[in-house]
């Protein structure tokens, strides 16, 4: 039996289709975007320093959606 729950897991079999909705996709793209621009004199690592906790957070939020590009 699969439960309302719609997390990979709760599938018996583990098959899960997911993808991520493109508007949450844009915005994170056009946030990482702003961020670029906003440091544009700062060095490569500042940058990286910037960006990291971003991208990293936003990976581990989604995590679980399986891309079916």
């Amino acid at each position: 039996m699969i439960s309302s729950d719609k997390t990979c897991a709760s599938i018996p079999t583990g098959n899960c289709s997911s993808s991520l909705p493109k508007k949450n996709v844009k915005t994170f793209l056009s946030g990482i975007r702003k961020t670029i621009k906003a440091v544009l004199g700062m060095s490569a690592a500042d940058l990286i320093h910037q960006l990291n906790p971003k991208i990293r957070g936003w990976a581990n939020y989604h995590r679980h959606v399986v891309n079916i590009a």
